[in-house]
């Protein structure tokens, strides 16, 4: 039976993913009895650390204890309860590489675990050594973030890639039909709605009527359609705008807003600030450049970055970026000095994805070895051994973090 929720004074906030310091650090959160509801545009990675009590994600309660690991997105608003006489802990960490939220999502069921659906668990109860394994990954996240260099956000990538596979690895994927009315309608509109999705037609596909969508939607998010429509569009406009070589122009269409006008001023009322502008702070932030350099470099930078695991070269960079490779040569020698040319300045970024691999993993040196980008293994042992004077298998037996 669909049960309503308990009406709140005001809509869910968005507090994990409010400012730009959240990439910078391990984000801390604690409850010892309800919290508000949250409704984030970032995905977010969260580890129990200690204590016991209830997700409340779509209206749907999960248990939740020391050791749970949960994956959150756009499409979850959802509230943490501690159990009476309990402090809820939580590690949180926000996961913004581009689309990650939004181009895997299927409402779909899928065997392959590298797809998102919506009707998947987002809290699953990890074993302890994976358990064990989580913690370590989040030290060395602290790590990288008290100590950072122009690399640190490839370190992340790799850290926050190997929690969201384990997450990936003790998930359970629930029947569509098992969850409640407004979770369905809530999921549906939330994941569909990058066209021109109507009232109309999620009433007709739910056999409801049009004037009850609304009362439906307001049990989960605890406001109307619309608002529902906005968020997801803003998510997705915000997701794609760490993809440098697409105009403000295109994501607003891709997004599924109605026009730029529309975009503009949503995005201002959420984000205080105009796409423009926020798009340069992130950018700066999350390719870890600094204050002064030059906008191109981001752009390399951050196409690097997104892309070093595929079979990319300059070539294709300077497509993307829409830059000469000789522009691109010369900024990345002015950046990191004469010696780093466009190859060079790839090969470090893919090496340096791999130490993670190497470090926080059980991956073989094979595998690590395609996961970070390159051709073929006797290509990375060769770049390695150059680059770090030592053979990857033997990096890992003296670096290796427990």
């Amino acid at each position: 039976m669909d049960h309503l929720l308990p009406m709140l004074i005001s809509c869910p906030e968005c507090l994990f993913t409010s400012g730009f310091e959240r990439f910078d650090r391990i984000l801390e959160y604690s409850t010892d009895s309800d919290s508000p509801f949250f409704w984030e545009y970032d995905c977010l990675i969260v580890y129990v650390t200690s204590g016991t009590g209830t997700a409340l994600v779509n209206g749907v309660p999960i248990r939740i204890s020391e050791g749970s690991i949960g994956v959150l997105h756009f499409f979850h608003v959802f509230q943490f309860s501690a159990d009476p006489g309990s402090v809820l802990h939580m590690q949180i960490l926000c996961y913004p590489y581009p689309d990650m939220a939004t181009m895997q999502i299927s409402a779909a069921k899928h065997t392959d675990s590298m797809h998102i659906s919506p009707y998947d668990s987002p809290f699953t109860s990890l074993d302890r050594l994976s358990r064990d394994k989580v913690e370590s990954l989040l030290r060395c996240m602290n790590t990288e973030t008290e100590h950072p260099d122009y690399l640190t956000p490839i370190m992340r990538k790799s850290i926050c890639s190997q929690l969201f596979a384990i997450q990936r690895r003790y998930r359970e994927t629930q029947s569509e039909f098992s969850l409640p009315l407004s979770t369905r309608i809530f999921l549906y509109t939330a994941t569909r709605c990058f066209g021109a999705l109507t009232a109309d037609e999620v009433s007709k596909h739910f056999g409801i009527r049009r004037d009850t969508v609304n009362q439906y939607l307001r049990r989960i998010c605890f406001d109307n359609f619309q608002s529902v429509i906005r968020h997801s569009r803003l998510s997705k406009a915000y997701s794609m705008m760490l993809r440098t070589s697409l105009s403000l122009v295109s994501i607003c269409r891709f997004a599924g807003f109605s026009g730029e006008s529309a975009f503009y001023r949503a995005f201002r009322d959420a984000f205080g600030m105009s796409p423009r502008d926020y798009r340069i702070i992130l950018l700066g932030k999350l390719s870890g450049s600094t204050k002064g350099t030059d906008d191109r470099i981001i752009d390399i930078q951050a196409y690097v970055h997104e892309n070093f695991t595929s079979s990319i070269d300059i070539h294709t960079c300077s497509n993307k970026v829409y830059m000469t490779e000789k522009t691109i040569e010369e900024l990345l020698s002015l950046r990191y000095g004469k010696e780093i040319s466009f190859a060079k300045y790839l090969s470090m970024v893919r090496l340096h994805y791999s130490i993670g691999l190497l470090t926080m993993s059980d991956m073989p040196v094979s595998d690590v070895a395609m996961n970070s980008g390159f051709n073929s293994l006797s290509t990375f042992i060769r770049q390695f051994k150059v680059f770090y004077g030592i053979a990857p298998a033997e990096y890992r037996k003296t670096h290796r973090h427990e």
